[in-house]
């Protein structure tokens, strides 16, 4: 798989794909988002999202619960 990669002060818009991917840590795709987040965490990229993204990530914890 190849990189990713951000001109500086970038703004990055994700999806919940992302965002799960990236909380379960999905080897696959792990490798491929974990520079994003740590530019991110050195703030020299912004990550943002809708609140859309907060519903569709919860959909499978529910289903879980219920």
């Amino acid at each position: 798989m190849g990189r990713l990669t951000f001109p500086p002060s970038a703004v990055v818009y994700i999806d919940a794909n992302t965002f799960i991917y990236s909380v379960e840590g999905i080897p696959l795709y792990w490798q491929l988002l974990e520079p994003m987040w740590l530019a991110a965490a050195q703030s020299t990229l912004r990550i943002v999202s809708s609140e859309l993204l907060i519903l569709e990530a919860l959909v499978g914890p529910k289903k879980k619960v219920t």
